[in-house]
Protein backbone atom coordinates (compact mmCIF):
# COMPACT_ATOMS: atom_id res chain seq x y z
CA UNK A 1 0.00 0.00 0.00
CA UNK A 2 1.50 3.44 -0.64
CA UNK A 3 2.91 5.71 1.46
CA UNK A 4 0.37 7.98 3.10
CA UNK A 5 0.88 11.32 1.80
CA UNK A 6 0.78 14.63 4.48
CA UNK A 7 0.31 17.91 3.66
CA UNK A 8 1.04 19.94 6.43
CA UNK A 9 -0.85 23.62 5.65
CA UNK A 10 -0.94 26.81 7.47
CA UNK A 11 -4.24 28.54 6.21
CA UNK A 12 -2.87 31.40 7.90
CA UNK A 13 -0.06 32.82 9.61
CA UNK A 14 -1.47 35.13 12.02
CA UNK A 15 -1.92 34.35 15.47
CA UNK A 16 -4.13 35.72 18.28
CA UNK A 17 -1.00 34.34 21.41
CA UNK A 18 2.57 35.50 21.64
CA UNK A 19 4.28 32.50 23.93
CA UNK A 20 7.48 32.99 24.91
CA UNK A 21 8.41 29.51 23.53
CA UNK A 22 6.74 30.81 20.13
CA UNK A 23 8.27 32.24 16.52
CA UNK A 24 5.26 34.42 17.13
CA UNK A 25 6.50 36.08 20.20
CA UNK A 26 9.59 38.20 18.05
CA UNK A 27 7.64 41.43 18.58
CA UNK A 28 10.21 42.41 15.65
CA UNK A 29 7.86 40.24 13.22
CA UNK A 30 9.75 36.68 12.46
CA UNK A 31 8.38 36.76 9.30
CA UNK A 32 9.68 38.90 6.10
CA UNK A 33 7.18 37.75 3.83
CA UNK A 34 3.71 38.93 3.82
CA UNK A 35 1.35 37.46 5.93
CA UNK A 36 -2.09 36.55 4.86
CA UNK A 37 -5.18 34.36 4.99
CA UNK A 38 -5.75 31.42 2.52
CA UNK A 39 -8.38 31.97 -0.23
CA UNK A 40 -11.16 29.20 -0.57
CA UNK A 41 -9.98 29.17 -3.94
CA UNK A 42 -6.15 28.21 -3.45
CA UNK A 43 -7.88 25.48 -0.79
CA UNK A 44 -9.94 24.23 -3.57
CA UNK A 45 -6.96 23.97 -5.93
CA UNK A 46 -4.67 22.24 -3.31
CA UNK A 47 -7.72 19.01 -2.88
CA UNK A 48 -8.65 19.40 -6.73
CA UNK A 49 -5.03 18.78 -7.50
CA UNK A 50 -5.12 15.85 -4.73
CA UNK A 51 -8.57 14.14 -6.21
CA UNK A 52 -6.37 14.59 -9.31
CA UNK A 53 -3.61 12.45 -8.24
CA UNK A 54 -5.58 9.52 -7.02
CA UNK A 55 -3.37 8.82 -3.90
CA UNK A 56 -4.65 8.91 0.06
CA UNK A 57 -3.50 12.12 1.95
CA UNK A 58 -3.82 13.21 5.04
CA UNK A 59 -4.15 17.07 6.54
CA UNK A 60 -2.36 18.44 9.57
CA UNK A 61 -3.52 22.17 9.96
CA UNK A 62 -0.46 23.80 11.82
CA UNK A 63 2.08 25.91 10.78
CA UNK A 64 2.79 29.29 12.06
CA UNK A 65 -0.32 30.71 12.74
CA UNK A 66 -3.85 29.94 14.90
CA UNK A 67 -6.06 28.08 11.85
CA UNK A 68 -9.43 28.93 14.15
CA UNK A 69 -8.54 32.27 13.23
CA UNK A 70 -9.60 31.46 9.66
CA UNK A 71 -13.25 32.60 9.28
CA UNK A 72 -13.78 30.30 6.77
CA UNK A 73 -11.77 27.04 8.11
CA UNK A 74 -15.27 25.37 8.54
CA UNK A 75 -16.09 25.64 4.42
CA UNK A 76 -12.94 24.39 3.99
CA UNK A 77 -13.52 21.27 6.24
CA UNK A 78 -16.68 20.84 4.59
CA UNK A 79 -15.08 21.31 0.66
CA UNK A 80 -12.25 18.32 1.23
CA UNK A 81 -15.29 16.23 3.16
CA UNK A 82 -17.38 16.75 0.18
CA UNK A 83 -15.04 16.72 -2.60
CA UNK A 84 -13.40 13.35 -1.56
CA UNK A 85 -14.98 11.14 -4.06
CA UNK A 86 -12.38 8.82 -4.14
CA UNK A 87 -11.96 8.10 -0.56
CA UNK A 88 -8.70 9.78 -0.13
CA UNK A 89 -8.67 11.59 2.65
CA UNK A 90 -7.69 9.44 5.50
CA UNK A 91 -8.02 12.16 8.40
CA UNK A 92 -7.65 15.68 9.37
CA UNK A 93 -5.78 16.80 12.55
CA UNK A 94 -6.26 20.44 13.67
CA UNK A 95 -3.61 21.86 16.28
CA UNK A 96 -4.84 24.89 18.08
CA UNK A 97 -4.86 27.54 21.26
CA UNK A 98 -8.54 27.11 21.43
CA UNK A 99 -9.11 30.90 22.10
CA UNK A 100 -11.22 30.94 18.88
CA UNK A 101 -13.29 27.48 19.35
CA UNK A 102 -16.51 28.71 19.60
CA UNK A 103 -19.46 26.42 20.71
CA UNK A 104 -21.33 27.00 17.24
CA UNK A 105 -17.83 26.41 15.17
CA UNK A 106 -17.36 23.02 17.35
CA UNK A 107 -20.51 21.95 17.20
CA UNK A 108 -20.47 22.82 12.89
CA UNK A 109 -16.88 20.71 12.10
CA UNK A 110 -17.90 17.86 15.00
CA UNK A 111 -21.39 17.54 12.67
CA UNK A 112 -19.58 17.44 9.32
CA UNK A 113 -17.20 15.12 10.63
CA UNK A 114 -19.85 12.06 11.48
CA UNK A 115 -21.91 13.10 8.55
CA UNK A 116 -19.56 12.28 6.00
CA UNK A 117 -18.10 9.80 8.29
CA UNK A 118 -14.51 11.25 8.46
CA UNK A 119 -11.70 10.94 11.09
CA UNK A 120 -11.00 14.48 12.83
CA UNK A 121 -8.14 15.04 15.49
CA UNK A 122 -8.06 18.04 17.32
CA UNK A 123 -4.77 18.34 20.02
CA UNK A 124 -5.37 21.75 22.51
CA UNK A 125 -1.87 23.25 23.33
CA UNK A 126 -1.48 24.55 26.44
CA UNK A 127 1.55 26.29 28.13
CA UNK A 128 -0.26 26.78 31.77
CA UNK A 129 -2.52 25.58 34.12
CA UNK A 130 -3.79 28.43 35.68
CA UNK A 131 -4.47 32.00 34.47
CA UNK A 132 -1.35 33.53 36.56
CA UNK A 133 0.88 31.27 34.55
CA UNK A 134 -1.19 31.78 31.36
CA UNK A 135 -0.47 35.54 31.52
CA UNK A 136 3.07 34.77 32.42
CA UNK A 137 3.21 32.47 29.28
CA UNK A 138 1.26 35.08 27.25
CA UNK A 139 -0.43 37.91 28.03
CA UNK A 140 -2.89 37.81 25.36
CA UNK A 141 -3.94 34.66 27.04
CA UNK A 142 -7.73 34.10 28.90
CA UNK A 143 -7.13 30.86 30.36
CA UNK A 144 -10.94 30.06 31.79
CA UNK A 145 -11.93 30.85 28.06
CA UNK A 146 -9.65 28.50 27.10
CA UNK A 147 -10.63 25.89 29.51
CA UNK A 148 -14.38 26.29 28.48
CA UNK A 149 -14.00 25.85 24.55
CA UNK A 150 -11.73 22.83 25.33
CA UNK A 151 -14.38 21.07 27.48
CA UNK A 152 -17.89 22.34 24.89
CA UNK A 153 -15.95 20.72 22.18
CA UNK A 154 -14.48 17.81 23.81
CA UNK A 155 -18.25 17.08 25.66
CA UNK A 156 -20.08 17.29 22.28
CA UNK A 157 -17.40 15.48 20.24
CA UNK A 158 -17.61 12.22 22.66
CA UNK A 159 -21.34 12.35 23.14
CA UNK A 160 -22.06 12.00 19.37
CA UNK A 161 -18.73 11.07 18.02
CA UNK A 162 -17.06 8.95 20.51
CA UNK A 163 -14.16 7.18 19.19
CA UNK A 164 -14.24 8.87 15.71
CA UNK A 165 -13.15 12.30 16.85
CA UNK A 166 -9.83 12.06 18.20
CA UNK A 167 -8.68 14.67 21.76
CA UNK A 168 -5.33 15.32 22.71
CA UNK A 169 -4.16 17.81 25.40
CA UNK A 170 -0.78 18.71 25.06
CA UNK A 171 1.61 20.35 27.35
CA UNK A 172 4.81 21.68 26.82
CA UNK A 173 6.84 21.71 29.58
CA UNK A 174 9.01 25.06 30.03
CA UNK A 175 10.75 26.29 33.59
CA UNK A 176 8.14 28.42 33.81
CA UNK A 177 5.15 26.35 34.08
CA UNK A 178 7.08 22.99 35.04
CA UNK A 179 5.44 23.22 38.99
CA UNK A 180 2.29 23.02 37.17
CA UNK A 181 2.44 20.20 34.85
CA UNK A 182 1.18 17.41 37.60
CA UNK A 183 -2.21 19.55 37.96
CA UNK A 184 -2.66 19.85 34.24
CA UNK A 185 -2.08 15.68 33.88
CA UNK A 186 -4.84 15.40 37.31
CA UNK A 187 -6.89 17.86 35.53
CA UNK A 188 -7.65 16.39 32.33
CA UNK A 189 -7.53 12.73 33.49
CA UNK A 190 -10.21 13.66 35.54
CA UNK A 191 -12.03 14.87 33.05
CA UNK A 192 -11.31 11.54 30.75
CA UNK A 193 -12.49 9.62 33.38
CA UNK A 194 -15.36 11.27 34.05
CA UNK A 195 -16.84 11.28 30.42
CA UNK A 196 -16.32 7.08 30.67
CA UNK A 197 -13.49 6.85 28.13
CA UNK A 198 -9.93 5.18 27.72
CA UNK A 199 -7.00 7.71 27.34
CA UNK A 200 -3.09 7.71 26.95
CA UNK A 201 -0.51 9.73 28.70
CA UNK A 202 2.05 10.23 26.02
CA UNK A 203 5.38 11.50 26.56
CA UNK A 204 7.49 10.20 23.45
CA UNK A 205 6.28 10.02 20.17
CA UNK A 206 8.79 7.81 18.98
CA UNK A 207 8.53 4.78 21.44
CA UNK A 208 4.38 5.50 21.58
CA UNK A 209 1.85 4.35 18.98
CA UNK A 210 0.28 7.73 19.82
CA UNK A 211 -1.99 7.83 16.75
CA UNK A 212 -3.74 5.18 17.73
CA UNK A 213 -5.35 6.38 20.32
CA UNK A 214 -7.96 8.26 20.72
CA UNK A 215 -8.15 10.17 23.92
CA UNK A 216 -4.30 11.14 25.31
CA UNK A 217 -2.34 13.89 27.37
CA UNK A 218 0.65 14.40 25.91
CA UNK A 219 3.94 16.11 27.11
CA UNK A 220 6.57 17.78 25.29
CA UNK A 221 10.02 19.61 25.67
CA UNK A 222 10.01 23.43 24.65
CA UNK A 223 11.98 23.20 21.62
CA UNK A 224 14.92 25.22 20.42
CA UNK A 225 17.54 25.78 17.51
CA UNK A 226 20.29 26.09 19.76
CA UNK A 227 21.31 22.89 20.44
CA UNK A 228 23.30 24.12 24.03
CA UNK A 229 19.45 25.51 25.03
CA UNK A 230 17.51 22.58 23.81
CA UNK A 231 19.65 20.05 25.57
CA UNK A 232 18.79 21.96 28.79
CA UNK A 233 15.31 22.01 28.02
CA UNK A 234 15.35 17.79 27.24
CA UNK A 235 16.67 17.59 30.90
CA UNK A 236 14.34 19.37 32.31
CA UNK A 237 11.68 17.35 30.52
CA UNK A 238 13.77 13.99 31.27
CA UNK A 239 13.73 14.70 35.06
CA UNK A 240 10.65 15.41 35.08
CA UNK A 241 9.54 12.50 33.56
CA UNK A 242 11.89 10.47 36.21
CA UNK A 243 10.06 12.31 39.17
CA UNK A 244 6.30 11.01 37.07
CA UNK A 245 8.03 7.44 37.14
CA UNK A 246 7.34 7.23 33.50
CA UNK A 247 11.58 6.71 32.44
CA UNK A 248 13.46 5.08 34.76
CA UNK A 249 16.67 7.55 34.92
CA UNK A 250 17.25 11.09 33.46
CA UNK A 251 19.84 11.54 30.89
CA UNK A 252 21.28 14.46 30.40
CA UNK A 253 22.05 14.53 26.21
CA UNK A 254 19.63 13.55 23.42
CA UNK A 255 17.22 12.27 26.39
CA UNK A 256 14.14 12.18 24.53
CA UNK A 257 13.77 9.96 20.90
CA UNK A 258 11.29 12.94 19.90
CA UNK A 259 14.81 15.04 19.84
CA UNK A 260 17.30 12.40 19.08
CA UNK A 261 19.90 14.52 16.72
CA UNK A 262 23.18 13.86 15.57
CA UNK A 263 24.92 16.70 16.28
CA UNK A 264 27.11 18.29 13.42
CA UNK A 265 25.24 15.96 11.25
CA UNK A 266 21.62 16.52 11.68
CA UNK A 267 19.11 15.04 9.58
CA UNK A 268 15.30 15.06 9.62
CA UNK A 269 12.23 13.34 7.68
CA UNK A 270 10.38 16.28 7.06
CA UNK A 271 11.23 16.55 3.05
CA UNK A 272 9.83 12.55 3.35
CA UNK A 273 6.95 13.40 5.49
CA UNK A 274 5.60 16.63 5.12
CA UNK A 275 4.58 18.85 2.11
CA UNK A 276 4.61 21.91 4.25
CA UNK A 277 1.97 24.26 2.12
CA UNK A 278 1.92 28.40 2.71
CA UNK A 279 -1.68 30.11 2.57
CA UNK A 280 -0.81 31.80 -0.61
CA UNK A 281 0.02 28.11 -2.30
CA UNK A 282 3.61 27.72 -1.86
CA UNK A 283 5.37 24.51 -0.77
CA UNK A 284 8.55 23.96 1.28
CA UNK A 285 10.81 21.19 2.32
CA UNK A 286 10.62 22.39 5.86
CA UNK A 287 8.20 23.50 9.16
CA UNK A 288 10.90 25.50 10.05
CA UNK A 289 11.53 27.40 7.16
CA UNK A 290 9.30 30.45 8.05
CA UNK A 291 10.63 32.39 4.80
CA UNK A 292 10.23 29.82 2.45
CA UNK A 293 14.37 29.26 1.34
CA UNK A 294 13.25 26.10 0.78
CA UNK A 295 10.14 26.63 -1.27
CA UNK A 296 9.96 24.17 -3.75
CA UNK A 297 6.69 24.69 -5.97
CA UNK A 298 3.63 26.41 -5.98
CA UNK A 299 -0.30 24.42 -5.64
CA UNK A 300 -2.07 26.94 -7.74
CA UNK A 301 0.67 26.54 -10.70
CA UNK A 302 1.36 22.53 -10.94
CA UNK A 303 -0.07 19.62 -9.98
CA UNK A 304 0.99 17.88 -7.06
CA UNK A 305 3.01 15.18 -9.65
CA UNK A 306 5.41 17.63 -10.37
CA UNK A 307 5.66 19.19 -7.04
CA UNK A 308 6.35 15.70 -5.74
CA UNK A 309 9.20 15.11 -8.45
CA UNK A 310 10.76 18.78 -7.82
CA UNK A 311 14.45 19.11 -9.00
CA UNK A 312 14.91 20.91 -5.75
CA UNK A 313 13.23 18.85 -3.86
CA UNK A 314 15.67 15.97 -5.04
CA UNK A 315 18.40 18.02 -4.25
CA UNK A 316 17.33 18.80 -0.45
CA UNK A 317 16.88 15.44 0.05
CA UNK A 318 20.54 14.21 -1.41
CA UNK A 319 21.72 17.10 0.58
CA UNK A 320 20.31 15.56 3.67
CA UNK A 321 21.48 12.19 2.83
CA UNK A 322 24.96 12.68 2.27
CA UNK A 323 25.33 15.74 5.44
CA UNK A 324 26.03 18.37 2.65
CA UNK A 325 24.59 21.78 3.44
CA UNK A 326 25.64 25.48 2.36
CA UNK A 327 27.14 27.36 5.38
CA UNK A 328 24.69 29.54 6.97
CA UNK A 329 21.32 27.28 5.18
CA UNK A 330 18.74 26.62 7.05
CA UNK A 331 19.35 22.90 7.26
CA UNK A 332 23.14 23.44 8.33
CA UNK A 333 22.13 25.03 12.12
CA UNK A 334 18.95 23.27 12.24
CA UNK A 335 18.38 20.87 15.53
CA UNK A 336 16.08 19.23 14.23
CA UNK A 337 15.18 15.50 14.21
CA UNK A 338 17.36 12.58 12.62
CA UNK A 339 14.93 10.44 10.79
CA UNK A 340 15.83 7.03 10.23
CA UNK A 341 15.89 7.33 5.85
CA UNK A 342 15.58 3.38 5.02
CA UNK A 343 12.20 3.28 6.66
CA UNK A 344 10.78 5.96 4.77
CA UNK A 345 11.53 5.79 1.39
CA UNK A 346 13.66 2.61 0.98
CA UNK A 347 16.43 5.31 0.46
CA UNK A 348 15.50 6.67 -2.72
CA UNK A 349 16.10 10.84 -2.57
Amino acid sequence: MDKIITLQIGITDFCNFRCKMCVQSDVNDFRVNKKGFMAFSTWKGIMDRMQAYGKRFSILLIWIGESFLHPQIADFIRYVYESDSKNLLTSIMVYTNGSMLTPILSKEIIDLTVKHSKRFDIVFSYVSDTPDTARLMNENTDFDLIVKNTREFSDYAIKIAKGKIGINFQYVITKENLHETENFIKRWSEYFKNSCVEFKLIYDYYLESWETHNYKISLMPEGNDNSEKQNENNELFSNFLQKLGVIDKPKTENCDRFYKKEYGKVKCSSPWEFYVVNWNGDVTACCKDFELELKYGNFLKSSFEDISRSAKLVAIKENLLNDDYEEGSLCKHCSGFKGDFSKIYDGDA
